[in-house]
């Protein structure tokens, strides 16, 4: 097999992603390639970093959760791990083109989009509420300080409010297409 210094397949080994032929012989190549295998370690760390920020934040109650929210909250976090693991294609992509500055703002992005759904989950009741007070708090905050772009929370963590706003309304279309009737599911009963 010939490896060669941007082969998606380095990208593959370090997200554990290959057979075990193939880890072999990206072994053998990294054994003799430091610049790869230190690229290879740069693309652990960013997928760490990526997937750790789901755990950073505070889990939902689940006792404080009503049965509806739970059902909800379970369809999020499927999402989410579907993202998560999109996000080893998307480090691939962008680790042969060379753009690691867009790299830098889809990792804040999704950073964002991750602190915001684990807050959202963890407040208790009604989710399309939860959003809709989000957005009021947002919008209010943009008419009192229209020259800031965002704020921080006690955490540290930056906030950007246009980008809150466009997730939280991405967010609610997600949640109105989870409860739209499936049309195939319709079909058959």
């Amino acid at each position: 097999m010939n490896i060669t210094k941007d082969d998606p397949l380095l990208t593959a080994y370090a997200l554990g992603e290959v057979t075990d032929e193939e880890r072999a012989a990206v072994e053998r190549f990294l054994e003799e390639n430091p610049d790869a295998r230190a690229e290879v370690e740069e693309i652990r760390a960013a997928a760490t970093l990526l997937t750790g920020a789901l755990a950073e934040e505070d889990a939902p109650d689940p006792d404080a959760a009503q049965a509806g929210h739970d059902a909800q909250e379970a369809e999020v976090e499927e999402k989410i791990s579907l993202n998560s693991q999109r996000i080893g294609t998307v480090l691939s992509v962008l680790k042969g083109s060379g753009v690691s500055g867009l790299q830098n703002k889809l990792h804040a992005a999704w950073e964002l989009e991750q602190r915001l759904l684990a807050r959202i989950l963890a407040e208790p009741g009604d989710l399309a509420q939860t959003i809709g007070a989000w957005q009021t708090r947002t919008q209010a905050f943009i008419a009192k300080y229209p020259d800031r772009e965002g704020w921080s929370d006690a955490q540290g963590h930056a906030w950007n409010a246009s980008q809150v706003l466009a997730l939280l309304t991405d967010v609610q279309q997600r949640l109105d297409a989870l409860k739209q009737p499936d049309e195939f599911e319709e079909e058959g009963e």
